[in-house]
């Protein structure tokens, strides 16, 4: 196994693709997972070349393409916090809570027995809960990522 380390990003806006040595071309969705292999830094522009990680099969590449998009429209995910953000379902959900500086390690660094508030939103009126963690983990019903199960004090 390689120790080299692998540069994942969040595509965090809409933003078209050249396939590398090709004309063709592709909008990229905000949440779409790429591993960036280089960073072209010779045009003001900066570029940046990726491969696109098609899991749900909706661009139709093959995992050996490579593609050129701007670089300033990807957003790195650091590989300790991809799994608390893969079980969030919606993509612009996880470019958001990506884009949150810190708040996306703090929840990776939440453990059981861990102090947290639940918000319930009723009637519009924003109502904070005590709660302590009670499970963080895996559960395979869900999908795929890290869930917490809280319980109310």
């Amino acid at each position: 196994m390689s120790s080299k380390k692998q540069n994942f990003s969040l595509v965090k806006s809409p933003t078209s693709a050249k396939r590398e040595n090709s004309s063709q071309t592709i909008l990229l969705q905000v949440g779409t997972l790429v591993l960036k292999v280089k960073t072209l830094n010779d045009c003001a522009n900066h570029q940046a070349v990726v491969k696109i990680v098609d899991v749900k099969k909706r661009y139709g590449v093959r995992d050996e393409d490579q593609w050129i998009c701007p670089d300033k429209d990807l957003i790195p995910v650091d590989s300790v916090v991809w799994p608390y953000l893969e079980a969030v379902p919606s993509e612009v959900e996880r470019v958001a809570l990506l884009s949150q500086g810190d708040l996306v390690h703090q929840l990776a660094d939440l453990g059981i027995g861990s102090y947290v508030f639940v918000i319930n939103d009723v009637d519009y009126e924003p109502k904070y809960h005590k709660a302590i963690v009670k499970f963080k983990g895996k559960i395979a019903i869900k999908g795929p990522g890290f869930y917490f199960g809280v319980e109310l004090l």
